[in-house]
């Protein structure tokens, strides 16, 4: 997972105990999260700010997350197959449906459907191996990138979308 989303803003931490402590010491204060005697483990604090906290970053993230099950979903269909899509078109179609899913109460954040957030996780899964884009130049001197995912990826792309 981590190199799914290792550009995004909450993976620009490095691995540093003692920072990562010390960012964990503020919701401790503010009775938030609960540390264990020896420091090493914390866990929601059974409080009314906790747990209005704890919904707001599962809201802050919900649309994030869906955005990408859905390219991951929409990738492993394409997977393996001789299917070459034009990203453009990819895009455009998986705007419409998260808005159309979005209208039917499926998913509950209008903002799963951002185009930037989508053309972001298809640069993430190209990184990750899931992808592969192909940019060509046409005749009127502008570049098409299309889309394919390569068989190879399989066993890996259900795995994520088992953890997810």
């Amino acid at each position: 997972m981590h190199d799914i989303f290792n550009m995004e803003h909450f993976y620009e931490y490095t691995g540093d105990f003692g920072k990562m402590k010390d960012r964990l010491c503020f919701f401790v204060e503010a009775k938030i999260l609960n540390s264990s005697q020896n420091d090493t483990m914390v866990e929601i604090a059974k409080s009314d700010i906790a747990v209005k906290m704890l919904d707001f970053f599962v809201q802050l993230t919900q649309s994030l997350l869906d955005t990408y099950m859905i390219m991951l979903l929409t990738i492993e269909h394409l997977c393996g197959k001789p299917i070459v899509i034009p990203i453009r078109k990819l895009i455009k179609e998986l705007h419409a449906s998260i808005k159309e899913l979005y209208t039917e109460k499926v998913l509950p954040h209008l903002h799963s459907c951002l185009k930037e957030i989508l053309r972001t996780s298809i640069r993430r899964f190209e990184k990750s191996g899931f992808l592969v884009l192909r940019t060509f130049g046409n005749k009127k001197g502008s570049q098409n990138t299309f889309i394919q995912s390569p068989v190879e990826a399989e066993e890996e792309i259900h795995k994520q979308l088992t953890f997810l």
